[in-house]
């Protein structure tokens, strides 16, 4: 059961930074001729903007080839939705071990009147429930 916990703190955990490691870099070039990079696009025209995604420039790392400030500000969307998605999960997960430590406790209180040894190893299980729910969750 604690396996299960963990390997479900892993995978958002992966999922989370998968999810922020994806990025632009936007380069042009200044009036005064000096090479700029940044994550952001210029404020200015989008002539001499060049952006590097995976070797896709900006015109092609956009879905429709408009504003390089629209495609990033569609990336930005699309990053707020798998965060929210994100959230959703862990509101789901944390009740649903909520659920099963108030069984486990059951168990125990049960299991402690017949098998005093069986009911401390279900007690430190119960225990390690908690924990996790509230290093997830809270």
């Amino acid at each position: 059961m604690n396996r299960d916990c963990g390997l479900v703190v892993l995978s958002l955990c992966a999922l989370l930074t998968c999810a922020s490691a994806q990025a632009e870099l936007y380069s042009w070039k200044d009036s005064s001729g000096k090479t700029i990079f940044s994550d952001r696009p210029p404020l200015d025209s989008e002539k001499n903007v060049a952006t590097e995604t995976g070797g896709k420039s900006a015109k092609n790392a956009g879905d429709k080839g408009d504003d390089p400030r629209a495609a990033l500000l569609r990336e930005e969307a699309k990053k707020k939705k798998v965060q929210d998605n994100d959230k959703k999960l862990i509101k789901w997960r944390c009740a649903e071990l909520d659920k099963e430590y108030q069984a486990l406790l059951v168990a125990y209180d049960e299991l402690a009147k017949t098998d005093v040894k069986k009911a401390a190893a279900l007690k430190v299980d119960a225990e390690n429930h908690k924990d996790t729910i509230e290093k997830l969750c809270n």
